[in-house]
């Protein structure tokens, strides 16, 4: 799957097809959501690529009575799924509440991509230590996705396949070098320079003649 950048580069990553037959239900199909719907945030999950075919989802039943706990998170997309899992691993009583269900807004409609970096680390200059704990915290844990897949043994098909910044212009390539030059030595991240026969090799055509290949990154499947 790739996705053009401002900058006239490609991304591209390792994605299968969201869906076995490329089909959503026949409800969808005939009523798809209106622009203002999608805006207001109120278009169900089910009108998402990602869902099975026939719309099915799991059933999570209202939240009834009271319940008590250390730790309310609220909200079940991927920052409150997560901050409750490592509550919960590190001993701590929590619950975790959604309106709606799990993966409900962007978290259920994403790509799949796995990307071990940031667009822009130039935001962190507003933050004291330019961001320093944060981008500690980045380089310990940017493989997460793929360590809580292997450890819980989540069908997601992770694969840890690389993540390949492609480009047609050397003067691009050059600020793509540029760019990584932070990730593999203040990051420790395995970052590969490609061009001519070996990108060829890589994306199987001659439209790329240059890439930056940041070996940690990957894919999972959002249809799992």
């Amino acid at each position: 799957m790739t996705g053009p950048a401002d900058d006239g580069t490609h991304a591209t990553g390792n994605i299968p097809s969201p869906t076995g037959t490329g089909q959503r239900t026949a409800a969808t199909a005939a009523h798809p959501p209106d622009h203002a719907a999608y805006e207001a945030g109120t278009v169900p999950i089910t009108s998402s690529g990602w869902t099975t075919a026939s719309g099915a989802l799991p059933a999570h039943a209202p939240l009834q009575g009271d319940l008590d706990a250390a730790v309310a998170v609220v909200g079940a997309g991927l920052a409150g799924s997560s901050l409750a899992l490592h509550l919960a691993e590190a001993g701590i009583d929590v619950a975790l509440v959604e309106a709606h269900q799990p993966g409900w807004g962007a978290s259920g409609r994403n790509a799949g991509h796995v990307l071990p970096t940031l667009r822009d680390r130039r935001v962190f200059e507003r933050f004291a230590n330019g961001g320093k704990a944060f981008l500690e915290l980045f380089r310990e844990h940017h493989t997460i996705t793929f360590d809580l897949a292997r450890r819980h043994g989540i069908a997601c098909d992770a694969v840890q396949s690389g993540y390949l910044h492609a480009t047609q212009r050397r003067g691009v390539f050059e600020k793509l070098k540029a760019a990584a030059h932070y990730w593999s030595t203040e990051q420790g991240q395995p970052v590969q320079f490609l061009s001519g026969d070996a990108m060829r090799a890589m994306t199987g055509s001659r439209y790329y003649t240059f890439g930056v290949l940041y070996r940690d990154g990957g894919r999972v499947n959002p249809r799992c």
